[in-house]
């Protein structure tokens, strides 16, 4: 979209690849209607809340505006969430967990009405943004350090 794409970073996430776009000089999406994105399909067997967690490289807000660099994210046909990841880097003690976890940890709320495969979209808003990985916690996931491994998908 508009010259943006996405890239793999190898190593970059605490215990993987990352993405971010390119090039990072772009400015940020006036509209989601033409921003780019990554959709990613899981499966439920049930209906419910579910809490969407998002792993991002620690990154400052280096434009020094009030709303920080940020993402959207959705669940299948939902309005879009606007979140920030690093609104209140302004903090020390914040800024020092998050480089030394090597991680920032955004989570949103969603639902889902059925059963059956859905899809989880994350558009680009802001550049500089590197997202390490999306956890999908449907109401049993164990607290960890590195969080669950990733899902392999055989093809």
């Amino acid at each position: 979209s508009g010259g943006i794409q996405w890239k793999v970073i190898p190593g970059i996430g605490r215990d993987g690849d990352g993405i971010t776009s390119f090039p990072v000089t772009a400015a940020d999406q006036g509209s989601l209607a033409d921003a780019p994105y990554v959709a990613y399909a899981f499966y439920t067997y049930d209906t419910g809340a579910i809490k969407l967690n998002a792993y991002f490289s620690p990154t400052l807000n280096f434009r020094h505006d009030s709303s920080g660099l940020r993402y959207a994210i959705s669940l299948d046909d939902e309005q879009p969430q606007i979140v920030s990841i690093d609104q209140h880097d302004d903090n020390v003690k914040t800024w020092q967990g998050w480089v030394a976890a090597n991680v920032i940890i955004r989570t949103t709320d969603h639902r889902v009405g059925k059963a059956g495969k859905h899809t989880v979209t994350f558009w680009r808003v802001s550049p500089g943004v590197v997202l390490q990985k999306i956890v999908l916690d449907l109401g049993g996931e164990k607290p960890s350090y590195l969080g669950p491994p990733e899902t392999r998908q055989n093809k």
